[in-house]
């Protein structure tokens, strides 16, 4: 796999090793070995916590952090989610690399997906659109906390999957 890194002079280098080894290690176990897969910091996020930018023709990931999951600037919001409080930092910061790489391999499934909303009439393309977003949200940060505390959890499972801790 490839990796591109586009670092501030700012950035803590602990935290750019992290970001480096959870790509590496979650990229090969995904199956994204071929991938060019840059980390920066996010600019204009709207209030999420990542983002993952996707070629639909090419092997191309730009996951975009907050400054915040990079030691920059201030701390996180107070809302910033259930798996936040209830997880350690790096198990978070982990979680959130995971799920974006999993926003990734969803790209041709996405695709389709926005093909069929074109064809919908308007009365149901707005529902639609919110139906999808909800339910890849839903799907992709699950799969990311229960691979992440799989992972972590001691030989022979234990361990809560949910970071709800249900």
């Amino acid at each position: 796999m490839s990796q591109r890194w586009i670092t501030g002079p700012d950035v803590p280098l602990p935290r750019l090793t992290q970001a480096r080894e959870f790509v590496a290690y979650w990229g090969d176990a995904l199956g994204m070995r071929n991938w060019r897969i840059s980390v920066e910091v996010g600019r204009d996020l709207d209030g999420a916590t990542a983002r993952c930018g996707v070629s639909f023709n090419y092997d191309d990931a730009c996951i975009e952090l907050q400054p915040w999951l990079l030691g920059l600037g201030a701390p996180p919001p107070r809302d910033v989610g259930a798996g936040y409080s209830a997880a350690t930092d790096e198990e978070a910061f982990e979680a959130t690399i995971v799920h974006e790489l999993l926003h990734a391999l969803m790209r041709r499934r996405d695709r389709a997906a926005a093909r069929i909303r074109e064809q919908l009439p308007d009365l149901l393309r707005s529902a639609y659109e919110q139906l999808h977003a909800d339910a890849n949200e839903e799907i992709v940060d699950a799969l990311a906390w229960l691979l992440v505390r799989l992972r972590r959890a001691p030989e022979g499972g234990g361990g809560t999957p949910n970071p709800d801790g249900g």
